[in-house]
Order: C-alpha cells, then structure tokens, then sequence
C-alpha cells in the first residue's frame, strides 16, 4: 500500500531540524546538549508521576550528570531513549528520594561499559 501523495501534502507543511543528543553544535544549529539539566528534570518529573515517587536529583548528582551528558566524549548513541533509559535506572536505584554522586557515577560506568 502506498501513502497517498495528496494527503501527504496536505500535512507536509513545515520543515525544521531538530537536532539528536549525539549532535555537536555549529554555526546556525543549537545543540540539544544545552537541554540536558532541564530534560533530566522533566524525565525524573516524568518518573515521579508515572510511580508516585518524589526523587530529586542532589545539586552534585545533577551537576556531574550534566557534565558527563554534554561531554564531547558522550556519544549517546540511543538519543533520547538512552537518555531517558539512564534516569529511569538511577530512580529506582537510589536508595532514598534523592539520586546521589553515586548512582550517577554507577550509571556512567554501566554506559561506558555498553558503549565499549
């Protein structure tokens, strides 16, 4: 079955790109690495509703994730799905409300060993 041409003009009407996680920034592109602070905080709020939770990421958990996720050397060869993979895992594992420096150097050692 073919889709039909009419119907796909009639709904091909903008065009953007929308950068992946993996994307480096250049000229006239923002990269979507700027996000990560803000998508770590939807992605947990996301979590929390979904199992009636209320983990919070710690100031020094957060800041290192971030810094891992916007590193050069991340590829993020999942995009988004592996993003949203890592926050999932470091909610249920934390041991209390807040995800701490230790989940997230657990779960930067499990990804580096599945990119490997």
């Amino acid at each position: 079955m073919l889709f039909r041409l009419d119907l796909l003009e009639r709904i091909n009407t903008w065009h953007f790109h929308l950068p992946g996680l993996a994307e480096k920034e250049r000229p006239g592109y923002a990269a979507r690495r700027k996000d990560i602070a803000l998508n770590c905080r939807q992605v947990l709020s996301e979590y929390n509703k979904k199992y009636s939770e209320h983990r919070e990421f710690a100031n020094d958990a957060l800041q290192r994730f971030v810094e891992y996720a916007e590193a050069d050397s991340t590829e993020w060869k999942g995009n988004f799905r592996e993003f949203n993979a890592m926050i999932f895992r470091m909610a249920t594992l934390a041991d209390g409300l807040h995800i701490t420096l230790h989940d997230v150097e657990r779960e930067i050692k499990y990804a580096e060993a599945e990119h490997k």
